[in-house]
C-alpha cells in the first residue's frame, strides 16, 4: 500500500512540474527589443518584418505588436489611426499599465463591425504599438488580452544582442 502511494506522489510531482513548464512564457525578438508572452495562450501566425509579430487566440483574436524606427513615425501612425475612414471611436484615453503611460484608442469598424484597439507607448526610448483586433467581443477573450497586454508592456526591453 505504502508502494503504491509513493509512485503516485511522484507521479503527481512530475506532473506539477511538466505543468509549470508548460506555461512558461516565451521571449520574443521585435527589431531591437524583447518581451514576452504565453506561448499556450498565443500562436504566432506572421514574422515576415523584423517591426511587426502577429499572433492569433484561437482564430477570434488577433494581436500585433510593432516597433516604430522614432518618434516621427509612432506620432504619424498615431494620427493616421484617429483620421482612418468607416470607423467609430469609442474612446480615446491616457493611461498607466504596468507603470507605463499608454495612449489607448478603442474604436468599432461601421463596416465589418469589428473591435479594434490601439496601445501606443514609449519605453526605453522606443515606440510600440500593440495592436487587438477582436471579432468576438467576449469577455472571456478581453480578459485575455488585457493579461497579455500587460504582460508584453511589462516585460518588453532592450534585446541584449544589439546593445
Amino acid at each position: 500500500m505504502k508502494l503504491k502511494t509513493i509512485i503516485f506522489t511522484i507521479f503527481i510531482c512530475i506532473l506539477i512540474v511538466f505543468s509549470m513548464g508548460c506555461t512558461t512564457d516565451y521571449q520574443y525578438p521585435i527589431n531591437d527589443s524583447l518581451f514576452n508572452m504565453t506561448p499556450l495562450t498565443w500562436d504566432l501566425n506572421d514574422t515576415s518584418s523584423s517591426d511587426t509579430l502577429r499572433f492569433e487566440y484561437k482564430h477570434d483574436v488577433n494581436l500585433t505588436v510593432d516597433q516604430f524606427p522614432n518618434k516621427d513615425s509612432y506620432n504619424s501612425n498615431y494620427k493616421a489611426v484617429l483620421s482612418q475612414n468607416n470607423v467609430s471611436i469609442v474612446k480615446i484615453e491616457n493611461k498607466k499599465i504596468k507603470g507605463v503611460d499608454v495612449n489607448y484608442i478603442l474604436f468599432n469598424d461601421t463596416i465589418s463591425y469589428n473591435t479594434f484597439e490601439y496601445y501606443y507607448f514609449q519605453k526605453n526610448g522606443k515606440y510600440y504599438l500593440i495592436t487587438v483586433y477582436d471579432y468576438t467581443k467576449s469577455k472571456y477573450f478581453k480578459n485575455k488580452v488585457d493579461k497579455t497586454v500587460e504582460l508584453i508592456i511589462s516585460t518588453m526591453r532592450n534585446n541584449p544582442i544589439y546593445n
